[in-house]
């Protein structure tokens, strides 16, 4: 057999023991008042002590499910409201919201015909949060676009980086002046791999950082972390630099910041449709589980934190309603199930979990197409899992060498779970 259809790329994660709720890596994820309905594909923003969900799609994942309705979750009682319908005589999925100085921006999405093309959107659309009203839409965005990641710099502008385009993925980045109801062209993306869909992103400081997407031409994951340097003296002057990774695949995935750092929520591996089915013919998509972090202070990005009740993908924000919390609305879990979850995903800066020694146990090789071999001590329970969450593997290590046959397993990305006592190691 060709080994081209053997590879096994491993990421080797150790995590706790199933009796211990907080993974290693302290992040958790509980289940709050679920949405009025389930929704998929929606602008998801927060805004002091409300998160707001605007347009998506409905279980039947078809055009005639996309629909404009929006609504309100209050944070201090836990219940969500209905609000009125995104003012658009078109419904629209993809779409991307901002708030600046209480008014929330929702910009571009795209329409889904009967006939199955695709209508991108020029809208700039301005709903008032102290009034719970929507004001007359903004001027329109002068390359109408949809699935572009979209961050605000400074309270004031609000960037519109790449995305699609009626018939394309374009290089543009679109800069809107709430204050002044212009937009301005910044510095272009300076390479074809700079071009996605799906991509997600965020402001930390000066720096817009991206990651992710679907490729220019192919639509395959791209492997890519984007940074482009604002200059605070001229804000359309951008230095744009990328740096490639395996570790920075991610589509419709939801970007927010952790103290001074930039990270990722959810998504996917595999790039796909509205409806859950991938580009590339091989079926239904399923959520990649993980948070990705980019130390500013290292310049890199950290491994993938797998986190295994994080089965979110399908998300065009989140609200940030803490310093450590995070809420997803809606969006599509296990089998491309459009969900009316509500997820809050916090930082637990006290758990007891200890570390475990990296002398302890071994796991090699990382790229292996017909053995891989496994020790740990003491004896552990270890689990395979592909990443879109099969278990394909299980068993346990009595802390002698365990000599696992992966020969049947399709290629792609792995997770080898080390299970042991709330002890915990994460090596890639």
């Amino acid at each position: 057999m060709n080994s081209k259809y053997l590879e096994l790329v491993v990421i080797i994660l150790v995590m706790l023991a199933s009796n211990c709720r907080m993974l290693a890596q302290k992040w958790v994820v509980d289940e709050l008042e679920p949405m009025p309905q389930a929704i998929s594909n929606n602008s998801v923003v927060g805004h002091k002590g409300y998160v707001y969900s605007f347009s998506g799609i409905d279980n039947t994942k078809i055009y005639s499910g996309i629909s404009n309705a929006a609504f309100k979750y209050d944070i201090s009682t836990d219940t969500w409201s209905a609000l009125p319908d995104l003012p658009d005589d078109r419904t629209k999925i993809a779409a991307a919201a901002s708030v600046v100085k209480d008014k929330i921006y929702i910009i571009g999405g795209y329409t889904v015909l009967a006939s199955g093309n695709e209508i991108s959107s020029a809208k700039t659309h301005v709903f008032n949060t102290l009034t719970d009203r929507y004001e007359t839409d903004g001027l329109d965005i002068p390359i109408p676009i949809d699935d572009q990641v979209q961050a605000v710099y400074r309270d004031s502008l609000i960037y519109v980086v790449t995305g699609w385009s009626n018939s394309n993925n374009v290089t543009a980045v679109q800069v809107y002046d709430p204050a002044q109801n212009t937009w301005s062209v910044a510095t272009p993306l300076p390479a074809n791999t700079y071009r996605v869909f799906g991509a997600s992103g965020t402001i930390v400081g000066d720096t817009l950082y991206y990651l992710g997407g679907a490729a220019n031409g192919s639509f395959a994951a791209a492997p890519y972390l984007r940074k482009g340097y604002i200059n605070p003296n001229d804000p359309m002057d951008i230095s744009w630099e990328e740096e490639q990774s395996n570790d920075a695949i991610g589509y419709r995935a939801a970007a927010s910041v952790w103290g001074d750092n930039p990270i990722w929520f959810g998504g996917s591996s595999v790039t796909y449709n509205f409806d859950g089915i991938a580009y590339n013919g091989s079926g239904g998509v399923e959520p990649n589980m993980q948070i990705i972090n980019y130390d500013r202070q290292a310049g890199s990005l950290g491994e993938p934190i797998i986190v295994e009740d994080l089965t979110s993908m399908d998300l065009r924000g989140i609200a940030k309603i803490g310093p450590n919390e995070y809420l997803i609305a809606g969006g599509m879990t296990n089998n491309q199930t459009v969900t009316s979850r509500t997820l809050r995903v916090s930082y637990n800066e006290t758990s007891s979990v200890t570390p475990l020694k990296e002398n302890k146990h071994s796991i090699w090789p990382t790229v292996a197409n017909q053995q891989l071999f496994v020790s740990a001590q003491p004896a552990a329970r270890y689990r395979i899992i592909h990443s879109n969450g099969s278990l394909c593997l299980e068993g346990h290590c009595k802390g002698e060498l365990e000599q696992l046959d992966v020969s049947q397993l399709s290629s792609g990305i792995y997770y080898v779970i080390i299970e042991q006592e709330c002890h915990a190691f994460t090596k890639r």
